[in-house]
């Protein structure tokens, strides 16, 4: 408890976890910082009762809308949103009942409101992607294009927060024989796959974003389909199969009545909080809803407040408030929010990193960052604390390679004591946060022999297939191969071929290829022969086709080289 509100009152937190008093927004942030729980930790627990606008992924994957429109239905039955956000919901389901190439125009009064409703594409959520699968395939040229300029005038960050709408509506747009349309996605979606600095947001989704470009141009996709086959994300695969089929089966129109209502002044900077109260009363007026619309078991005049940053809701009224708006918790991980505070200084140092050469960043310009960092991490376990800050200079060693040299002592291992600490920290453990795999998988390669096969050991047991930690585990997991191989752990290699294994991860091709990378380096270490080089060649070939623009490719090439045969050697020794 000392540690959990650590810098706050340990009576207050006591009597919030036992129901008896709410929490201001800064005491909750604060606590789940200290708790090391990150904001899809939160969403996941908020969704457990259902509240949370379904995500509608995976409908979409297997083109099934009639499910969608079911879950959609169960939502509505539950009289959480604002009942405008409801009216619209009702009228756009029906859509989900028809087939994505049916020729079916919108009304246009429907369309201006559309147009008004995703006139902010800096904070898209689960509402916003249900009305671009539910509805837009029926939509105008103008409604169409007015959402791709929108989307495509974000920069830096917030256009890498927004990977998944640019791939959705892309597709979208294409469904259209929409030939001026079509063109300006290619050129648009090609040059930001390129953008230097994104790329650890569009990794992920880059199979989706070489896809449109692929499609808008006439161009065929066997060659990647049969690439993310190969690495097991037949889903995916399949999707994208099916749009390439789907592109271009009926005529564009258009509506020459659409107006463009967009309000600068309404418009959210990359660097706000999300849980405050100007935000989320600008987020209010572009949904176009007025106080009463929102208000939980406050009052009119205790909302204008909060809004106009006079006072504060309480954590809990502030949650419903964001149910009512359609406001996912995850929207955090894009915001300033205190729950934020590592991935916010993880992307300052990522992105000073990615752009060393043209800004001409200094060690001392790192330094300083990391010392700002620090300050924020006194008093949480020892083992948590030094995670926070190795995974920072992991970072900056991926992201500047040969910035320093390897013996700077800015990239010195962490002691035993810490690393034992480490250890300690995860066995202390009975569910495991996302925050806590990121931070893992950061630090992986910080642990050396000693405590290697202890820390794997304590980690397994939490690895629960299509859980949001397992995703992090797996996005990361030859992470744990490379210091199996580098340390030459080899009993821990057996105990991650067994748990790691293909899984259907629906839209994401990256937990596959990562799971047949550390297929293939466990087979390459223990054995030298012609099959396994011939399988890491293919593997390197159809990451480089797949992931183009960052080093990748020459990442895996690297490992599955540089480390073919040493198993035996070892074995031998």
């Amino acid at each position: 408890m000392a540690q959990a509100a650590s810098g706050l009152n340990t009576a207050t937190i006591s009597r919030f976890e036992h129901d008896q008093s709410d929490i201001s927004l800064k005491i909750a942030g604060r606590l789940m910082f200290n708790l090391g729980m990150g904001a899809n930790d939160l969403g996941e627990m908020l969704a457990t009762d259902k509240k949370g606008f379904p995500f509608g992924l995976a409908e979409l994957v297997n083109g099934q809308r009639p499910a969608l429109a079911a879950k959609i239905t169960a939502y509505l039955q539950q009289d959480i949103c604002a009942k405008p956000l409801a009216a619209l919901i009702r009228q756009t389901l029906p859509y989900l009942q028809r087939s994505v190439t049916e020729d079916c125009r919108l009304p246009l009064t429907l369309e201006q409101q559309l147009a008004d409703m995703l006139a902010y594409p800096e904070k898209w959520g689960n509402f916003e992607y249900y009305l671009i699968t539910s509805v837009l395939p029926y939509a105008s040229h103008e409604l169409t294009s007015l959402c791709w300029q929108r989307l495509t005038a974000l920069t830096g960050q917030t256009l890498g927060y927004r990977r998944e709408a640019l791939w959705r509506l892309g597709l979208t747009a294409l469904l259209h024989d929409d030939t001026p349309l079509a063109a300006q996605i290619a050129t648009d979606m090609a040059a930001i796959s390129k953008i230097p600095g994104l790329q650890l947001h569009f990794n992920n989704v880059m199979p989706q974003f070489l896809a449109v470009v692929a499609i808008a141009k006439h161009k065929d996709l066997t060659s990647l389909l049969t690439a993310l086959r190969r690495l097991g994300a037949d889903q995916l695969a399949a999707f994208l199969a099916r749009a390439a089929q789907e592109a271009r089966t009926k005529p564009c129109w258009h509506n020459q009545v659409l107006k463009d209502h967009h309000d600068p002044k309404l418009a959210i900077a990359p660097d706000a909080k999300l849980m405050f109260g100007p935000t989320l009363g600008r987020l209010r007026k572009q949904r176009g809803l007025t106080v009463s619309d929102v208000l939980g078991d406050w009052s009119a005049s205790a909302q204008s407040r909060f809004e106009h940053g006079k006072t504060q809701l309480g954590f809990r009224s502030t949650i419903v408030l964001m149910q009512r708006m359609i406001i996912p918790t995850s929207q955090m991980q894009t915001a300033t929010d205190e729950t934020s505070t590592f991935r916010r200084y993880r992307l300052k140092i990522f992105d000073m990193a990615s752009n060393i050469k043209e800004t001409h960043r200094t060690r001392e310009d790192f330094e300083r960052v990391l010392k700002e960092f620090h300050h924020t991490t006194p008093n949480l376990p020892k083992g948590l604390r030094v995670m926070y800050e190795g995974g920072l200079i992991t970072v900056l060693h991926w992201a500047a390679p040969g910035f320093l040299p390897d013996s700077d002592a800015l990239y010195a291992s962490p002691s035993h004591d810490e690393q034992s600490a480490i250890v300690d920290y995860f066995r202390s453990l009975s569910a495991l946060s996302t925050q806590d795999t990121e931070l893992l998988n950061l630090n992986i390669n910080r642990i050396d022999q000693t405590y290697y096969d202890d820390l794997i050991t304590v980690i397994l047991p939490h690895l629960k297939p299509q859980t949001n930690v397992a995703a992090q585990l797996y996005d990361n997991c030859t992470n744990f191969m490379y210091g199996a191989v580098y340390f030459h752990v080899t009993s821990v290699i057996p105990k991650l071929t067994a748990a790691f294994k293909h899984e259907p991860w629906l839209i994401s091709w990256w937990p596959n290829a990562e799971v047949s990378e550390l297929q293939t380096l466990a087979k390459c270490y223990q054995q030298d022969t012609p099959q396994t080089r011939r399988e890491a060649e293919q593997l390197v070939a159809d990451i480089r086709l797949l992931c183009p623009y960052d080093n990748s490719a020459d990442s895996s090439a690297h490992w599955l080289t540089t480390y073919r045969g040493k198993g035996t050697d070892v074995q031998t020794s």
